[in-house]
């Protein structure tokens, strides 16, 4: 276990457990899927904080493939019994359903070579972002797009999330994958009202995996590009 999350090693380990037990258990064909991640979101609106969310997921997902027929089970229980309880449930589930010749899983070959870990998504930064500094960053997007333009009187509010972690996924046939991924965004929407008292919006956002650093500029590229044409609405707005 890393400070942040179950390490993708450890979690195609699991996955290769259950596919062990399920098979066991008498499906011919299986996958799993396992995940340990976190995600935060802070929303802002009229000045305060609006709603603060906080995560955390560790858990894995069988799915057997029995005669043609398929049958899915997860839970968070990852010790061997509640493994096997998993590849239990599964394959009791595809006894009942009705098989399917297209029903399967991907060799090898239909894989690839190319695994989700070579594509560099993880950015540690990301996981580390202080939530003080987020709460301080929606309240900061807000406020910056109502001073991007008079005719914007209020936001329909403004977020700032991150979310990383783990993941694996692997099947009988011997494909196995692991990764680890990071995403941090940024959101706002504007109001505006014109001389009709209609009400025109604008929204714009930001989100990126990797490379994130809080000083970069384009993180209030969401509320600067309200600036330029994201409230030009259909019915005129006077200047």
């Amino acid at each position: 276990m890393s400070p942040r999350h179950v390490a993708p090693a450890a979690l195609e380990r699991l996955c290769a457990a259950a596919l062990e037990r399920v098979r066991a258990h008498g499906a011919q064909v299986a996958d799993a899927c396992a995940e340990s991640s976190s995600a935060f979101t802070v929303r802002a609106h009229g000045g305060s904080v609006e709603s603060l969310k906080q995560s955390g997921t560790c858990g894995l997902g069988v799915r057997a493939v029995v005669g043609g027929a398929v049958g899915f089970a997860s839970g968070t229980d990852l010790s061997p019994a509640g493994l096997d309880d998993l590849a239990r449930r599964a394959v009791a589930l595809a006894r009942f359903a009705t098989p399917d010749e297209a029903n399967g899983a991907p060799d090898a070959a239909e894989a690839g070579a190319t695994g989700p870990s070579e594509l560099e998504l993880f950015d540690p930064a990301a996981i580390d972002w202080a939530p003080e500094r987020k709460i301080e960053m929606a309240l900061e997007l807000e406020r910056i797009t109502l001073a991007a333009d008079a005719r914007v009187t209020r936001t329909d509010g403004a977020s700032v999330s991150s979310s990383g972690g783990a993941f694996a996924i692997a099947n009988t046939h011997g494909v196995a994958r692991s990764w680890e991924g990071t995403s941090v965004s940024a959101w706002v929407v504007a109001l505006a009202d014109d001389t009709g008292g209609r009400q025109q919006t604008g929204a714009e956002g930001t989100s990126v995996r990797l490379g994130w650093r809080e000083e970069d500029s384009h993180w209030f590229d969401a509320a600067s590009g309200l600036r330029r044409s994201d409230i030009a609405p259909s019915v005129p707005v006077p200047a």
